[in-house]
């Protein structure tokens, strides 16, 4: 405190004012702050989480910075959020955490011409806690002007990372670059290139306590040419939902061919598809169905770096629009508890989206949404869902459908159930609702 005040009185001295220090005075400074910012960029936060921002102030005709005492606060500094239910300013300049989304922060003074921001991430309060988070890569080495590079994240109840979703971010991640005039980063964790050279890319939540990096260099253009470039195959035949077709790539000062590297694309190459309609392409080549016809079409690469665009064929065998397990089920027997009270209704639906209705110590039916998948592992079938807000399933399931009986047994648990085909009745559908005095004793059944 002592030392702020000897800075504020210091640079009273200096400044063009009139009254500074002088409580009868009521003329007010032209400029009396030069410089006003926060201490970081942006805030990550839970909710019910708090934090005091920090200030750092430069007065007008000082060289000196130094941090505002919220609690004095010489310069009747005032911090406001664009949304409020988001996150809340209270008194003594605590910024507080109330729900999942992204707001700014903002700080005025009247004693500076403008204001400043910063953004608020909020995420969601994980069921579980985060065991381990890393980049996918230690380090990227790109020719590009963007790179994206994924973060893993696995959960305490979880036996595999799976890819961190940066678009919707539930676990408010804060990306930064340690050389600011080499790249930026987006929200999202997008860095772009702002000349050639390395920087490092550092990922911080409050929901894992070391935060994580990786090594981004941005290359000059090569030297050397593209002498060929070529995919693996003239066409290919896909049974399957995706395919991602290999590339070959042999520069002018090589004698060999490589793989081309489609995660990194140091050369930029774009990927398009002759049926936009029947099938998708992502940034990385990887070419998708959207219809369980069959379609043949042309995938072709293009990059400024070589003069001649290159095409394949690929084939999408007709599918089956049918599979077992969609339909609707009702529990007939769990071996965790073969006195189960109450009823549970599944509908798996052919857009793998499902929902559970359930009465089990409730009353009235509750019901959850969500999306589910099935999977080929070690040549079973798996079961796994998300429910709307984003919470896995306690469990996936290994499945079978023998006759009109679902049989699922939980890889964790090796808990079995076995539901019966049926009809949802509508009284079930259209009046799932559970009274207060039971919500809290609700949790979802899979």
């Amino acid at each position: 405190m002592k030392f702020g005040l000897k800075l504020l009185f210091a640079a009273c001295a200096a400044w063009v004012l009139v009254g500074c220090g002088n409580d009868d005075s009521k003329d007010e400074p032209v400029v009396t702050i030069e410089l006003l910012r926060f201490g970081q960029e942006a805030f990550s936060l839970s909710p019910g989480q708090s934090v005091i921002p920090e200030v750092y102030v430069r007065p007008q005709g000082s060289t000196t910075e130094f941090k505002n005492d919220p609690e004095q606060n010489f310069f009747a500094v005032t911090l406001s959020v664009v949304d409020p239910t988001i996150a809340s300013v209270l008194d003594g300049g605590v910024l507080k955490g109330l729900k999942a989304g992204t707001t700014t922060l903002t700080a005025r003074s009247p004693y500076y011409s403008g204001y400043i921001t910063a953004e608020v991430v909020v995420g969601t309060q994980p069921t579980v806690g985060i065991a381990s988070l890393r980049f996918e890569q230690s380090s990227y080495d790109t020719y590009a002007t963007t790179v994206q590079p994924r973060l893993l994240v696995r959960m305490e109840n979880e036996s595999t990372a799976s890819v961190y979703d940066a678009a919707t971010n539930p676990y408010a991640v804060i990306w930064s670059v340690g050389t600011p005039s080499v790249a930026s980063v987006s929200t999202t964790g997008v860095v772009t290139r702002l000349t050639a050279g390395t920087t490092t890319l550092t990922a911080t939540t409050s929901y894992y306590g070391t935060p994580v990096t990786t090594t981004v260099n941005f290359n000059d253009q090569p030297a050397a040419e593209i002498a060929s470039l070529r995919f693996e195959q003239s066409s290919y035949s896909v049974s399957g939902t995706s395919i991602q077709p290999r590339m070959y790539i042999r520069m002018s000062n090589e004698s060999t061919e490589s793989a081309y590297n489609a995660a990194t694309n140091p050369y930029e190459i774009v990927w398009t598809v002759s049926k936009p309609s029947e099938a998708s392409v992502s940034a990385t080549g990887v070419v998708t169905r959207l219809t369980n016809s069959a379609t043949t079409l042309t995938l072709t690469a293009t990059t400024s770096h070589y003069s001649t665009p290159v095409t394949t064929s690929v084939t999408f065998l007709a599918q089956s629009t049918s599979n077992e397990w969609v339909g609707e089920w009702v529990l007939a027997s769990w071996s965790a508890d073969e006195a189960l009270a109450g009823k549970v209704y599944m509908e798996l639906a052919q857009n793998n989206t499902f929902n559970l209705y359930q009465m089990v110590n409730t009353q009235g039916f509750a019901k959850f949404t969500g999306t589910y998948s099935v999977q080929e592992q070690s040549g079973e079938k798996v079961l796994a869902g998300t429910y709307t807000n984003g919470t896995s399933w306690g469990d996936s399931y290994t499945i079978s459908v023998a006759g009109n009986k679902l049989t699922m047994t939980g890889r964790t648990t090796s808990y079995v159930s076995v539901y019966d085909s049926t009809t949802i009745p509508d009284y079930v559908k259209d009046g799932a609702t559970v009274s207060a005095m039971t919500r809290s004793m609700l949790t979802p059944f899979l």
